[in-house]
């Protein structure tokens, strides 16, 4: 480095730092309302986990789809009223375009690990943004699983609006326990507002799930997740409604997505559509159990 002085100046101080990069989890594209990757100068925006040791914190990137440019251009922080300024993550971001408003769902780990909502008119890509969010009441001792409400554990949401139905389509990870075991599966509900109640749809009937989201295709919605706490590189393919039937992604490496949680990202280009999957690793590099790492990118043949 150098400096230019004019004049008479004191330097009194001068340090260096040198930085290891971030540990990424939880990507989600931040979309339209229709699922539809919200671009802007060609590239795409995305709510990631950014852990620095055992610390985490919600970050934004942007992305050049098909190369290697990532930017980290802002982060999100929630304030639920007590006073708290916490950083939490897994946040599902969906800017409704007749409203001009970004809905933001995420997991509030500070209260209980249920999950949260809010509403916002800031542009949240980019800067540093606080968001008043409101936790889900929690559901009564003993209510089912359909129920929809707070309940600890829950966490992974996604939101998408399905114009075929007219309604708003929500999808939680949840943690069940019934006769075909006890692990984590999606629940879907419907509504027509998304900060109001919604309605319970169907579930999932087998799996260890998380990360989950819509995916929106010419013929149809599906519904991408992993599905494995014990094998590498195993993703699900659900076409909605049928939850019993799933069609595995097939890589040709199955380097990253340990505990599988990818996202699958469609990329327009005229008539015909790119698809990427975003992945990263859980090598547990570090002495405690939450170790993230590096970001992994695939391109469909």
């Amino acid at each position: 480095a150098s400096v230019t002085i004019r004049g008479e100046a004191v330097i009194e101080k001068a340090e260096f730092y040198h930085e290891a990069g971030i540990a990424v989890a939880d990507i989600r594209v931040m979309k339209y309302e229709s699922g539809e990757p919200v671009t802007e100068n060609g590239r795409i925006f995305f709510t990631v986990s950014l852990r620095l040791q055992e610390g985490c914190r919600q970050g934004v990137l942007s992305w050049l789809p098909g190369t290697a440019d990532w930017r980290l251009e802002g982060a999100l922080f929630y304030d639920a009223g007590d006073g708290l300024t916490c950083g939490d993550v897994a946040a599902s971001a969906t800017f409704d375009r007749r409203t001009g408003e970004w809905i933001v769902w995420m997991c509030s780990f500070s209260h209980d690990h249920v999950l949260a909502r809010t509403k916002t008119r800031e542009d949240i890509r980019f800067g540093l943004h606080i968001l008043d969010v409101e936790c889900l009441e929690k559901l009564p001792e003993g209510a089912s699983d359909e129920t929809f409400g707070g309940k600890s554990g829950d966490e992974d949401p996604d939101l998408i609006w399905n114009e075929k139905e007219n309604c708003w389509y929500l999808a939680i990870c949840r943690l069940t326990e019934d006769e075909n075991g006890r692990g984590y599966r999606y629940f879907f509900y419907k509504s027509d507002d998304p900060m109001r109640e919604f309605a319970y749809l169907y579930h999932m009937p087998t799996g260890e799930d998380t990360g989950g989201s819509f995916v929106p295709t010419r013929d149809g919605l599906y519904f991408c997740c992993g599905s494995s706490f014990d094998r590498r590189a195993d993703y699900r393919l659900y076409r909605l409604p049928e939850m019993g039937s799933y069609e595995h992604l097939q890589f040709d490496f199955d380097d990253g997505g340990f505990r599988g949680w990818g996202t699958l990202v469609p990329v327009g280009e005229g008539k015909r559509t790119r698809w990427y999957h975003l992945t990263f690793d859980r090598a547990r590099a570090s002495g405690y159990n939450w170790s993230y790492g590096n970001l992994y990118c695939f391109e469909a043949k």
